[in-house]
């Protein structure tokens, strides 16, 4: 997904001529690039593409010298983002302030009564 500033609110030649450097960047790739719309309402662009590494980043890339204010705002260009596993020593420390916030709770409970 790409967001394209005020493009709606842009004259209809020019909306025209960007909306043909998408199409021709599309083109380029083939069968790899699946869909792709326009959406002046809210000056988003949504490329759907094949399932190849990089080639989203690619697309998007080329997309961004045709038409230089487009903004990439979803997906990565190209890379693989994996979220890091804890250390152990992190999920203890975890597993630590769960049962210290759990005892503490009981003590207040208790202290209600």
């Amino acid at each position: 997904m790409m967001l394209i500033p005020r493009l709606g609110a842009k004259p209809p030649w020019y909306r025209d001529l960007v909306t043909q450097a998408i199409r021709e960047v599309c083109e380029s790739y083939g069968e790899q690039v699946a869909f792709a719309d326009i959406n002046y309402a809210i000056n988003v662009l949504w490329v759907s593409v094949a399932a190849e590494p990089g080639l989203g980043g690619r697309v998007a890339a080329s997309v961004r010298q045709r038409v230089p204010e487009a903004l990439l705002v979803g997906g990565l260009l190209g890379t693989a983002c994996a979220v890091p596993v804890a250390a152990s020593g992190a999920n203890s420390w975890r597993q630590r302030l769960r049962r210290l916030s759990r005892r503490t709770a009981a003590v207040l409970g208790a202290a209600d009564d």
